[in-house]
């Protein structure tokens, strides 16, 4: 079990649009409030295995398992890599009861539990993923960034086969719609290689990110990170 999910205030302010503006009491209080009842229902499992690879016809195959992942994007960033880990992470289905319930009664505290939960999904996801760099560098190796289902060409139509080869369903309780969303919802899969080299970090493009039509930080010509 990985402890001290850390929120980060600063980061639910800005994932709520806030840019250095002066914030009223009242919401200063409700921030406070929902950054509690974040870290009190959420939940924090985890599983992840490392596969062995091989490229074929433009694929790259992980053995022992069904997942074939496709697409310029991730075949970039795995190239080197004779191995990758598959994570799958989740808060758990209490953070979508409480954002189910306030979306109904308390839509501004919906906002902000949101962006909460967003911010401590992040936070895990780091904390699993500096626990498999520490397994890379036990074996002499390096760990790429993490790279989702939906970020750049990568289809999240692999998002099925990555949560039966994890048993993710029963070791975490993560399943998939049949649109191949996340359930529950604060949930992260991701894929990173095992290379022989250290990589400075990737510069982002705006452009091959799944949010990029509907992002309020491109939209006031800004970036998230």
């Amino acid at each position: 079990m990985i402890m001290n999910i850390n929120i980060d205030r600063d980061e639910v302010l800005r994932y709520l649009g806030y840019r250095n503006q002066e914030i009223d009491p009242g919401t200063n209080s409700l921030i406070d409030e929902a950054v509690s009842e974040t870290l009190l229902n959420l939940s924090k499992h985890y599983t992840y295995r490392i596969f062995d690879l091989e490229r074929k016809e433009g694929r790259i195959n992980l053995l022992q398992s069904r997942i074939s992942l496709t697409g310029k994007g991730i075949s970039s960033h795995l190239e080197g890599a004779e191995k990758c880990a598959v994570m799958a992470l989740t808060l758990g289905v209490k953070i979508d009861e409480k954002l189910r319930l306030y979306t109904k009664t308390e839509v501004t505290k919906a906002l902000i539990m949101d962006a909460c939960a967003t911010v401590a999904v992040e936070s895990l996801a780091e904390k699993v993923e500096e626990k498999i760099r520490h397994a890379a560098n036990d074996e002499g190796l390096f760990l790429t960034e993490r790279f989702s289902p939906g970020y750049s060409d990568l289809p999240i139509t692999v998002q099925p086969e990555i949560i039966k080869a994890l048993d993710a369903h029963r070791k975490i309780g993560l399943s998939a719609t049949e649109s191949c969303l996340l359930i529950p919802q604060k949930s992260v899969t991701a894929v990173a290689g095992f290379i022989q080299k250290e990589r400075g970090k990737r510069i982002k493009d705006c452009e091959d990110c799944s949010k990029y039509k509907d992002c309020l930080f491109r939209k006031e010509g800004k970036k998230c990170d």
